[in-house]
């Protein structure tokens, strides 16, 4: 029983860190094609802190503002700003704020290999 429940385990953790890695990786190229869609080199997605400075700069105009995301409860209200202008910069509505404010790195898939035109940060 014991065997069996420490197999369960290991492949519950297997499947986790697969699933894991699955997600990390479309992130990473997703992110990689809105960075080249917006006139930035891709390989800067691969770098953890600074592809977020370029994600803000990209959508916000200024990367200075990811660092805001560090600061409790100032973090949440900069990151909805930042889905916002994301979904902006590329001529979506707020339907695709939501999904990128919930599922960034999934929905960045879309605005990386869709019909989304990069128009540069909008500041409203």
């Amino acid at each position: 029983m014991e065997d069996m429940n420490a197999m369960l385990n290991l492949l519950s953790a297997v499947f986790s860190l697969a699933v894991g890695a699955l997600f990390w990786l479309v992130g990473i190229v997703g992110r990689w094609k809105v960075f080249e869609k917006a006139g930035k080199e891709g390989w800067k997605s691969l770098i953890p802190f600074y592809s977020g400075y370029c994600l803000y700069d990209i959508s916000m105009g200024t990367g200075w503002l990811y660092f805001l995301t560090f600061i409790p409860l100032v973090g949440l209200v900069v990151s909805v700003v930042q889905a916002v202008n994301l979904a902006r910069a590329f001529g979506c509505g707020t339907f695709m704020a939501i999904l990128l404010f919930v599922f960034q790195d999934i929905m960045l898939i879309p605005l990386g290999f869709g019909n989304y035109q990069y128009q540069g940060p909008i500041h409203r």
